[in-house]
């Protein structure tokens, strides 16, 4: 997963997850620069640094939503026909919280989160799949 730009693109993973009743969860992980501010955070008690939930989950998403082709046409198409309007901000403010008709930061709290050290930019920068 993740979105192109013309001159950019940033990379993510996406998860999908049957949870009974009709029910699904989306989780994004994401590792990189851009969209981590949409993430939730905290800080280690002992070095102060800052922590984040690189795997950010949509809870609660009726199969209906999920199972909409709508949504994946617009979520691929974000990364196979490079766009300025392709990024971050319409990811985490516009589609993921279609999937539930809720807002991002309702789906906090819900389930098992861990939080990590921030990777370091540089040497995600250097990785090449």
């Amino acid at each position: 997963g993740g979105w192109q730009q013309p001159d950019y693109f940033h990379l993510c993973l996406y998860i999908v997850r049957s949870v009974g009743n009709d029910k699904f969860t989306f989780t994004v992980c994401n590792t990189g620069k851009d969209g981590l501010q949409y993430h939730p955070s905290a800080f280690d008690a002992e070095t102060g640094r800052e922590l984040k939930q690189l795997a950010l989950t949509i809870w609660n998403i009726p199969s209906r939503r999920l199972l909409d082709s709508t949504f994946w046409t617009v979520l691929f198409r974000m990364q196979v026909y490079p766009s300025k309007k392709n990024n971050a901000e319409f990811l985490y403010t516009k589609l993921l919280p279609s999937l539930n008709a809720q807002p991002l930061r309702s789906n906090q709290d819900q389930g098992h989160a861990e939080f990590l050290e921030i990777p370091d930019p540089v040497a995600a920068s250097t990785y090449h799949p």
